[in-house]
């Protein structure tokens, strides 16, 4: 059982790990205008942050 629950938490780090990366290069192409303000923010959203805190970043 303790296996499990640190193997499920590992699991849950790497992807929060990879949706910071993934947000952290969207705010890249944001700045460098290799996207639009609606194609971030759509981006964010389809990455399961809530719009409410997408429209913060």
């Amino acid at each position: 059982k303790e296996r499990e629950l640190l193997l499920k938490k590992a699991q849950m780090d790497y992807e929060d790990e990879l949706i910071t990366e993934y947000v952290e290069i969207l705010q890249w192409k944001f700045r460098t205008a290799i996207i639009s303000a609606e194609t971030f923010l759509a981006c964010l959203i389809s990455t399961g942050i809530r719009e409410e805190k997408a429209n913060l970043i």
